[in-house]
């Protein structure tokens, strides 16, 4: 992709990134979340939700992608720099797959009987929080997830997952359109390299309010 789209740019065609940057591409702008300061965002989030001790179970899709890394770190850092009172108990790789998610989850619970609270940093939702279900552990683990996919909002419109941390998607998709029509039409080029979407969090009461 990386030699695709350096292509792309030598011969002067523009590129901008979505959802997902590739910052030596040669793209004249990305769109999409900060995923760094997500993740802190679900740090001081789940400070917020939880009492005291908190024993906190990290579920990713792999180590090298790059959303899912950055909002770990960012989550991480924000731990370690305010909140004492959380500690990050393991780390489930789940391929960002809900069956494989299903069983890295359960496995994870099953060797940590301590954690009490769940932040799921990629997808494969679904098959993390029926992991916690089928544990019959709704009622003593808060969940945290990203974005609001479908099998997402459903779950917390049940009350399985306490809080969702969503980044725009219709921004995602419209703004880069935007940004290439007033380059290419009007020699505008676009505001900064780096346009990141609201951090937005959704519960229950806010999920369908834009």
């Amino acid at each position: 992709v990386v030699k695709k789209l350096k292509d792309l740019t030598s011969k002067g065609i523009p590129v901008v990134t979505a959802n997902s940057d590739i910052p030596d591409c040669g793209r004249i702008a990305y769109i999409g979340s900060n995923y760094y300061e997500s993740g802190k965002t679900a740090a001081g989030l789940l400070h917020l939700i939880c009492n005291s001790p908190v024993n906190v179970g990290i579920v990713i899709g792999s180590h090298w992608m790059h959303c899912d890394s950055q909002r770990v770190s960012g989550f991480s850092q924000q731990i370690a720099d305010n909140y004492s009172n959380i500690k990050i108990v393991h780390t489930a790789v789940n391929l960002s797959d809900d069956i494989e998610s299903y069983t890295s989850t359960r496995q994870m619970l099953q060797k940590f009987p301590e954690i009490n609270a769940l932040y799921l940093a990629a997808s494969g939702i679904k098959g993390a929080c029926r992991a916690v279900s089928d544990m019959q552990l709704n009622d003593t683990i808060k969940i945290l997830s990203h974005d609001a996919a479908p099998d997402t909002c459903r779950l917390i419109e049940e009350g399985v997952i306490a809080a969702t941390i969503t980044q725009q998607p219709f921004v995602q998709g419209t703004k880069p359109l935007e940004i290439l029509t007033d380059y290419l039409g009007m020699g505008i080029p676009p505001e900064s390299e780096h346009i990141y979407t609201k951090i937005e969090i959704k519960i229950k009461e806010n999920l369908f309010q834009t």
